[in-house]
């Protein structure tokens, strides 16, 4: 296993206990009404995605087995009983740092998480700044990215661990995956929406 493989899955793991954090509701702050209507948006398209059925299938496609062990945790996580936040904001935050890791073994091997993450960019496309301009055309971007992902990208998985790993910020992140999905065969205008999606996300 690389080592960029390896601490991902320490991340994972990390993720997990993320998950359950706290016996009870953290009191919510004041935040405006749109930053609470994009969390929730944001926290909608994950849950779509990091779905009990989605990383049970995913199991059936990894090959590895510390991140066997560590999704096997992380389901079992999703059927745990947690307290829920008051503060959207922090709910979508502990939810994302959960089903990072998790979507990328997604892109790594495939199958219905990578797909439900093609699915979900309309949803998430609109909330990213510096992606408004792509909303409108969504749909029509979307099917090279499906394409490239749907049967499991593991270079570009390795490629966004490193990105994650190494801390670089998010314009040089989504420059750097903008480039890398160019060179995989993307469209121009599907790698530079795709990679600030993906530069949003995880760098």
């Amino acid at each position: 296993m690389t080592k960029f493989r390896k601490s991902v899955a320490a991340v994972l793991a990390a993720g997990v206990l993320t998950l359950g954090f706290g016996p009870a509701a953290t009191a919510s702050a004041e935040v405006p009404a749109a930053s609470r209507a994009a969390a929730e948006t944001k926290l909608a398209a994950l849950r779509q995605i990091v779905t009990p059925e989605n990383v049970d299938e995913l199991l059936t496609r990894v090959d590895d087995p510390a991140t066997v062990k560590q999704l096997t945790d992380a389901r079992a996580a999703l059927d745990s009983p947690r307290a829920q936040d008051i503060d959207i904001i922090a709910e979508f935050k502990k939810f994302a740092k959960f089903a990072q890791p998790i979507i990328v073994a997604g892109i790594r091997y495939g199958g219905p998480i990578a797909a439900a993450f093609v699915a979900a960019l309309p949803l998430i496309v609109p909330l990213i700044p510096g992606l408004n301009a792509f909303a409108p055309f969504v749909a029509l971007l979307a099917p090279p990215i499906a394409f490239l992902i749907e049967k499991g990208a593991p270079i570009l998985a390795d490629f966004i661990e490193s990105i994650e790993i190494e801390g670089v910020d998010e314009p040089q992140a989504k420059q750097m995956l903008t480039s890398h999905l160019r060179d995989s065969g993307l469209p121009l205008a599907s790698a530079t929406m795709f990679g600030g999606v993906l530069a949003a996300l995880f760098a």
